[in-house]
C-alpha cells in the first residue's frame, strides 16, 4: 500500500497489484490459526478473529472460483463490465477482511499478554 501511494504521488497514476496480497494468504492463514489456537488454549474469546478469517477466506476463494468459472483465470474472458465489478468487489472485501484480521490479531495478542 505504501508504494502504491508513493507511486501515485510521484507519477499521478494509480498502480496497484490487487492480487499480490492474495499471494500472501498463507501468512494470513498461519497467523490467524496460530493466534486462535493460543487464544482457545488460554480460554480467551477469539470469535471475532475466527469470523474475520472465515469472511477473508470466503472472499478470496470466492474471487478465485468466479475467475475459474467465468474463464477469467484462463484468459478466455476479458476483465471488463460485470466481471471487473465482481472481481474488484471481491478483492476489496478481501482487503477489508484482512485488515479486520490484523486489528483482531492485535487485540488477541493484547489479551494473551494479559492472560500470561
Amino acid at each position: 500500500m505504501f508504494f502504491t501511494i508513493a507511486s501515485m504521488v510521484l507519477t499521478g497514476i494509480f498502480r496497484y497489484d490487487f492480487l499480490m496480497p492474495a499471494e500472501l494468504f498463507l501468512f494470513t492463514l498461519a497467523g490467524s490459526i496460530g493466534l486462535a489456537v493460543i487464544g482457545l488454549l488460554l480460554k480467551l474469546p477469539v470469535k471475532k478473529l475466527l469470523f474475520a478469517f472465515l469472511l477473508c477466506t470466503a472472499a478470496i476463494f470466492g474471487a478465485q472460483a468466479y475467475a475459474l468459472i467465468t474463464g477469467l483465470a484462463q484468459g478466455e474472458t476479458e476483465l471488463t463490465g460485470i466481471h471487473l465489478i465482481i472481481m474488484s468487489i471481491s478483492v476489496a472485501l478481501w482487503h477489508f477482511f484482512d485488515l479486520w484480521i490484523i486489528l483482531e490479531s492485535f487485540a488477541t495478542v493484547r489479551k494473551i499478554r494479559k492472560a500470561v
